[in-house]
Parts: C-alpha cells; sequence; structure tokens
C-alpha cells in the first residue's frame, strides 16, 4: 500500500509524492497531516520570496484536505488573478493632483515600471485598484491584475521546491512515525526531558572542570531539578538541568520548549565567563547536528523557533551560569470520542 499527496497547481497541474505505510493506516494519515502544515508553509514562503505580494494574500488561495483512512492528502491552490495593487503599486492611493505616472512591481528581483495610460482609483467598495479606461470615454473602466496564485505555482522552480520540500517532510514525519513505533515508550514531555538528558550526558562525556574547589566533581545531568543539597559543603557544580518549561497543542500539532540550564564554578574570572560560554557552545553545536533525539523528537527550527541562548551580564561569582531554550515536536494525543 502506498501513501499519496497530490499538490494541485505545480508544474503539469499535479504532483504526488509517495511512501510506503507506517504501522496502521491511522498512524500513517497522522504523520501526513502532521507534514500538511508544513508543506504549506514552505509553499507560502517560498512564493513570498519572490513576489512582491503578502503571505496573507498567498496563503487565503491555498486549503489542505487532510488524509483519512484513504491516506491520500491534497493541497490546492485556487484563485483567480491578483490586483495588481496587491503586489508593490505606487502612488498606493488615489492621489491628489491628476497625471501621476503609475508603477508597478510584481517580483523581488526586478522587472517593474511605469504603467501607460493606468490610475490609482477606490472603489465603492473601498478597494483601491489600478485602473484603466476601455475605451475614449471616461467609463467603463478595467483593473490591472497581476498572476495568479495558482499560475505563480506553476512556474518550474516554484513548482520543483514545493515538490522536494513535500517529499522531505513527509519522509521526515514517516520517519518519527516510525521510530515511535519501534521505540515503543509514549512521546510525553517527561519522557522528552529523560532522552534529552542521555544524549547531553554523551555530548559532554568527556567535561571536567579544573578549578580546585570543584576539580573531579562530575557533571550533573538532570531532567527536572537539582536534589536538594544534604550538606551545605555540597557543590551541585557542573550541571546541566533539562526543565520542562512549556507545552503547546495546536491544530499543527504539540511541541515541548525546555531550558536547559548550565552551571560551572570558577573563582577564575577570566575562566569563568570562558567555560559558561564554552560549555553552552558545546551544548548549541551538538543540538544542531543531532536534531533528532531518541528518533523520535525533531527539534523545531523556523523564521519563529530555534535555540536560544542567554549568558546574563551579572553572574553569582564564583558561580556561572547560561541558559538555552529549545523546542521540539512531540506526538499529539489522539482525539477520542465519548458515547
Amino acid at each position: 500500500m502506498s501513501v499519496t499527496i497530490d499538490i494541485k497547481g505545480l508544474k503539469n497541474g499535479l504532483a504526488k509524492i509517495d511512501a510506503l505505510v507506517v504501522g496502521t493506516p491511522k498512524t500513517t494519515a497522522k504523520a501526513i497531516n502532521k507534514a500538511l502544515p508544513k508543506i504549506k508553509k514552505a509553499t507560502v514562503d517560498r512564493v513570498n520570496e519572490d513576489y512582491l505580494i503578502t503571505k496573507a494574500n498567498i496563503n487565503k488561495t491555498i486549503k489542505v484536505d487532510k488524509a483519512g483512512m484513504t491516506l491520500s492528502a491534497f493541497i490546492r491552490s485556487k484563485g483567480r488573478p491578483i490586483a495588481l495593487t496587491k503586489f508593490r503599486v505606487t502612488p498606493k492611493s488615489p492621489p491628489k493632483r491628476r497625471g501621476r505616472i503609475v508603477k508597478a512591481q510584481v517580483m523581488r528581483n526586478g522587472g517593474g515600471g511605469p504603467i501607460p495610460n493606468a490610475f490609482i482609483a477606490r472603489m465603492r467598495s473601498g478597494h483601491i485598484g489600478a485602473m484603466y479606461r476601455k475605451g475614449a470615454d471616461r467609463y467603463p473602466i478595467g483593473q490591472f491584475h497581476g498572476p495568479s496564485v495558482p499560475s505563480i505555482l506553476g512556474d518550474a522552480k516554484i513548482s520543483a521546491f514545493v515538490g522536494n520540500k513535500a517529499e522531505q517532510e513527509l519522509q521526515k514525519q514517516m520517519e518519527l512515525a516510525l521510530d515511535a513505533l519501534i521505540g515503543g515508550e509514549s512521546m510525553t514531555p517527561t519522557q522528552l526531558a529523560t532522552d534529552l538528558g542521555a544524549f547531553l550526558k554523551q555530548v559532554h562525556a568527556n567535561y571536567f572542570s579544573d578549578d580546585a574547589q570543584v576539580k573531579g566533581n562530575p557533571l550533573l545531568v538532570v531532567p527536572g531539578f537539582l536534589k536538594m543539597k544534604e550538606s551545605s559543603k555540597e557543590d551541585q557544580y557542573p550541571h546541566l538541568v533539562i526543565r520542562i518549561n512549556k507545552i503547546e497543542d495546536t491544530l499543527q500539532g504539540s511541541t515541548v520548549q525546555l531550558f536547559l540550564i548550565h552551571g560551572v564554578y570558577s573563582e577564575d574570572v577570566e575562566k569563568g565567563w570562558m567555560e559558561i560560554t564554552n560549555f553552552l557552545e558545546t551544548t548549541r553545536q551538538a543540538l544542531l547536528a543531532h536534531p533528532v533525539i531518541a528518533k523520535r523528537y525533531r527539534l523545531v527550527l523556523d523564521d519563529k523557533h530555534g535555540i536560544d541562548t542567554d549568558i546574563p551580564p551579572d553572574q553569582a561569582y564564583p558561580y556561572w551560569e547560561g541558559f538555552m531554550t529549545v523546542k521540539y515536536d512531540i506526538e499529539q494525543i489522539r482525539e477520542e470520542m465519548i458515547i
């Protein structure tokens, strides 16, 4: 059996991406549906990258039909040629003086210029358009348009990009679904914190501090919180604490935000700030090099989310702290019906 995502509006009108079914059809459908919003967003971003049109105007032409038991999903773009004023047009509103030349640009890489006999007018509906007269008389008038979103998606470069992105995203979600089945454990926030801790413990296996106060202390990698001190002389440095900060559930899926609290001890000011910086940098590079933890949890990296590293300017000498905020995808709870 195979899975198909049909993307309408691309070159030749249709692109199909096939993948093997993972586990049950329900599991596979879930993987497809997690991929769809990301494919749609990538499509909108790619069009906006080349064309001077807002993402909102692109987005409203694209419809997503989720996969069900048939394992077929659709991303369709439907729309008419877009009013030229939705792109870059000057003047943006009807000018006070007549005779001002109307200029327009559709693509970001140039190609704009003056439009002969065009003028800017406001319709009774409030819409502002780049207009022209259809004859020698004042009326009737027509409106200049740019390309439609479906025709833009038909561009060979954009079509190839969207097709490749769809294939990559579907493959990624299928792999995550397969790994979750093989792993056997549920994808919960606490399990994520535990698995991330195990990974970071391996990353920092050779970490050591040469400060006499803590020399020989093992690095404490702890999900949650450090344990209570048994004595005032006990030092819990160096440490790396993985703390769950925020869990978000949306139509696009579920994510967990975590704080990675790094702590070191150094009575040498010069060594102290360098040690905490290098400690954080080792973690950052490892997370970027290995964005999937335990073959199940994927690091969220997009226009709005990434790895946020913070070293406060005020430190509690001789203790040095640094913080990192990361976000991971986790399995979303299945919807159930109570009868």
